[in-house]
């Protein structure tokens, strides 16, 4: 008896081993984020949306809870610090028991594809409103199994009028979704009658006028009847998905490619204001207070030091970080920051010329230094390798700069847009659901 609970022990013992790691993760990848104020943001992996009032050094736990089995962070938007939505994507379909690695074989695709429910808060997520709209799928073909897939995107001109983008499953060749509009803050959403000519991220400067760009051509769309009807801008060339950034009224700016339009005349006609030949290819570009920011990022190979053997070999990530002013003067900063691994999506988001924030990777990085340094901010700590000797979760972690600012001057690229679509994963330890333990 006494060498079976042994056993017993020992069995119990290395499951909780196993099992740790994949626990302590549940900050998971982070996908999407947003600085709101020099103090205050958020940002939202797969599963959980998470909020700072200290710049990154803690963050609080705010996930919207749905009364599903399943939920996924699918967008966000905060208009300030306290107003915010997100939209959720539910199911209850994904499993017949409580084994998560049985799939479902009589999964009902329709009705799990379009569970979304959207949440509303007036403080900072301390409390959710959650309503679920109906949503029907368009689609002549419903019995293709494509439905809606996880890309979403949302937005608010005001604390009333807000737009959602629902994006169905189709080939790069294809966009398509459709449009979900609410007047009152989203306590009701109704699908717009009309499907829209792309469905990619988009943005509203009044509760009738709005752009959305991206799509197979890399277009640029404007409404001006809260996206009733679309027009394409024919004065933007097909080089990008850019979104236009306006400083007033009727002046905005908007990079495409190795250039910066502007325009005089709230949107109408784009022209050439001046190229980005000083900031080489980006990764990410956008524009703050009329200042073009951009970074680069470049995986490099090291040979460490310390007695360590010269065939090993350690990868580092270089991150430049480009200014170009409205004089045209450009400057730069590098810093290198202990990741190790290329690919995956790069966003930006600064308040100034010197602080800001990015993601990649799956981590989040701050800088207060124009990017001379960067701090990493990850929720959790970093998601790659919680199990090794690193930051404490929660805390940052300085990284040291590679080399002084310095003026630049080589080709632009077309920038990368950013936004928040899932694909949906399973962990035998990992698994989550909202009754109970969200």
């Amino acid at each position: 008896m006494q060498i079976k609970n042994l056993r017993l022990a020992g069995v119990f013992l290395l499951t909780l081993c196993v099992c740790i790691p994949v626990r302590a993760q549940v900050a998971g990848r982070i996908e999407s984020m947003k600085l709101l104020t020099t103090d205050t943001g958020w940002a939202a992996s797969k599963s959980k949306l998470f909020w700072t009032t200290d710049g990154g050094a803690s963050w609080k736990d705010i996930t919207p809870k749905l009364n599903h089995e399943e939920q996924q962070v699918s967008s966000v938007f905060f208009l300030d610090s306290s107003t915010g939505w997100a939209l959720m994507r539910c199911g209850d379909n994904f499993f017949p028991s409580s084994d998560p690695l049985v799939l479902k074989s009589d999964r009902d695709l329709r009705r799990d594809d379009i569970c979304f429910e959207f949440a509303s808060t007036k403080d900072a997520g301390e409390s959710w409103s959650i309503v679920h709209p109906k949503i029907a799928d368009p689609s002549q073909h419903p019995e293709d199994g494509s439905g809606f897939s996880q890309g979403t995107f949302m937005d608010f001109a005001d604390p009333l009028h807000g737009w959602a983008i629902l994006k169905r499953g189709t080939n790069t060749m294809f966009s398509a979704g459709v449009v979900l509009r609410t007047i009152d803050g989203g306590l009701t959403w109704t699908q717009l009658k009309d499907v829209p000519p792309i469905a990619e991220h988009f943005v509203f400067r009044t509760p009738k006028d709005g752009w959305m760009a991206g799509g197979p051509e890399y277009d640029l769309f404007v409404t001006h009847d809260g996206a009733d009807s679309w027009q394409k801008v024919q004065s933007v060339p097909d080089m990008g998905d850019s979104l236009p950034v306006f400083e007033d009224e009727h002046r905005g700016l908007m990079p495409v490619g190795h250039f910066l339009l502007a325009t005089n005349d709230a949107g109408r006609t784009w022209q050439q204001a001046r190229t980005l030949g000083s900031i080489p290819e980006y990764s990410a570009i956008e524009i703050v207070k009329s200042v073009v920011i951009a970074i680069k990022r470049d995986l490099e190979q090291k040979r460490p030091s310390g007695g360590i053997p010269s065939s090993i070999m350690a990868a580092k990530t270089r991150l430049s970080l480009y200014e170009l002013a409205p004089s045209g003067d450009a400057s730069s900063n590098a810093a290198e920051v202990p990741v190790s691994a290329g690919g995956g999506i790069i966003e930006l988001s600064f308040l100034s010329e010197a602080q800001g924030w990015t993601t990649f990777s799956g981590r989040l990085f701050a800088t207060k230094d124009g990017g001379k340094s960067w701090v990493e901010i990850t929720p959790g700590g970093d998601p790659t390798s919680l199990g090794r000797s690193k930051a404490s979760p929660g805390r940052s972690q300085a990284i040291r700069p590679v080399s002084p600012g310095r003026s630049v001057s080589q080709p632009a690229a077309t920038g990368i847009s950013t936004n928040l679509g899932f694909d949906t994963q399973y962990s035998p330890c990992a698994r989550k659901t909202t009754k109970g333990n969200l």
